[in-house]
């Protein structure tokens, strides 16, 4: 069961299509399945995705996996390649004990979002292992969303508190991801084309899973593996937008007021032509699940569209948006029906209170009023990776019985959202999502649902 309740859906036709579109839309994201199909070798060429490389008779094959979906990703490079890799990296949000490597991998874990201490273990793990590469050397670089938290290696001088603080106050102001990881490359030594310059004189490739809008690459994991396209003056600017700029650490603005990361690049990484020698490839993205739920749906007999990005801003506010267009939906006689409707993207949540939730649950949450005067209709939120948040769980399902659940228990919908506590509310009325951690991330979705 994925549903932790079923008491605001009582037809259980549509609560079994739901978990079918959940089911069934992991696993068209599965990284493992995903990088096993993209790689061939043989003794003279590899090819990842869309690039290819030589491998010479000095050649070694070496494996570095970074992000929420680390493990399923190198164990999907381990089915294809096996002993042929001569050591990895992987370094994960959770480590699934399930997954396993040979001794020749290292397998570490950091934190997210915000980073710990572990992530600077981490980041100077992966410093060690870039260390000494060799021109012959051939890197398969493996990334997915979360690895701006997950490996730190911080310019010298901020301390891990600083980087935490900077992190937690943009993640609190609603800040966008992008906007997120432009301060965050600017502070980190493997962001922004770090990684490779680590590496080099060696060559590599990336597979890469996308979380973010316009599969940008340099803000996927801070563009690990490509070119920094921001500068020092945007992520100030980043800062003073939010009004952060009183609470920012000392030690951060020193930084950025300098532009001392790069000035450290240039003395340390002379040269500046190895990112020609990588190749980056996009596996999948929100759009590959939202393919998915398309096809499962039209599978089941259900008309089913693609809505596109529409999470985005604020997380309530894109939920009333949403129960407004479900509201068209429902009533318009000339819409034909079971239909299924599916966008994604990311929305944010500017935090001002003290409760427990997410912003899928938050999206919920803002649906909850929109949908109370309607019948045979359901909105659900998913989160790909299966957290949102801190919460535990994906994401909730809404229907016009929400509401009605809430009053009887007199829960009242804005003070919950007041207190960012969208997860409490779900709790009590019921509809929370539970996955549990899917090994994937490709952001997002929303499925609004009329019969």
């Amino acid at each position: 069961m994925i549903l932790k309740s079923c008491d605001v859906l009582e037809n259980m036709a549509i609560l079994t299509f739901i978990e079918l579109i959940i089911n069934s839309t992991l696993a068209a994201v599965d990284p493992r399945t995903a990088v096993k199909n993209s790689i061939k070798v043989n003794s003279e060429l590899l090819q990842a995705g869309d690039h290819s490389v030589l491998l010479e008779p000095l050649s070694r094959l070496r494996l570095v996996a970074i992000g929420k979906a680390a493990q399923e990703m190198a164990s999907g490079a381990m089915d294809v390649l096996g002993d042929r890799i001569v050591d990895g990296l992987v370094i994960a949000k959770f480590l699934n004990c399930e997954i396993t490597f040979p001794d020749n991998f290292q397998v570490l874990k950091g934190g997210h979002p915000v980073p710990n201490r572990e992530s600077l273990i981490s980041g100077q793990a992966l410093n060690r292992f870039c260390q000494g590469s060799y021109r012959q050397d051939v890197f398969l670089t493996l990334i997915s969303g979360g690895g701006s938290a997950l490996v730190q290696m911080p310019v010298e001088g901020i301390p891990l508190q600083d980087l935490q603080m900077i992190t937690r106050s943009l993640l609190h102001c609603g800040a966008t991801i992008e906007e997120l990881n432009t301060v965050r490359k600017h502070l980190d030594l493997v962001k922004g084309g770090g990684l490779v310059k680590m590496a080099a004189p060696a060559r590599g490739i990336s597979l890469v899973i996308s979380d973010v809008k316009g599969d940008r690459l340099d803000f996927i994991a801070s563009g690990m593996t490509v070119e920094d396209t921001t500068t020092v003056r945007d992520a100030l600017q980043i800062i003073s937008t939010h009004g952060l700029l009183a609470e920012t650490p000392e030690s951060i603005l020193r930084i950025l007021s300098n532009d001392i990361k790069q000035v450290v690049l240039n003395t340390a990484y002379p040269g500046g032509e190895e990112l020609n020698w990588w190749g980056n490839t996009i596996l999948l993205n929100n759009a590959s699940a939202v393919q998915a739920v398309i096809q499962t749906a039209r599978q089941a007999g259900w008309q089913a569209e693609n809505l596109g990005w529409v999470l985005e801003g604020e997380a309530r506010d894109a939920g009333e948006k949403l129960a407004e267009m479900l509201t068209r939906i429902s009533e318009d006689p000339k819409i034909q029906k079971p239909i299924c409707l599916v966008g994604g993207g990311e929305t944010v949540v500017q935090v001002k209170g003290r409760g427990i939730g997410g912003r899928n649950l938050e999206v919920a949450l803002g649906a909850v009023e929109g949908l109370a005067l309607l019948d045979n209709v359901a909105l659900f939120t998913l989160a790909t990776d299966g957290e949102d948040g801190e919460t535990g769980f994906a994401g909730a399902v809404v229907t016009p019985k929400t509401k009605c659940i809430a009053e009887k228990l007199d829960l009242k919908t804005q003070n919950h959202l007041e207190e960012n506590n969208s997860c409490r509310f779900f709790e009590m009325a019921g509809g929370l999502i539970q996955t549990g951690t899917t090994g994937t991330n490709v952001n997002d979705l929303v499925i609004l649902l009329a019969w």
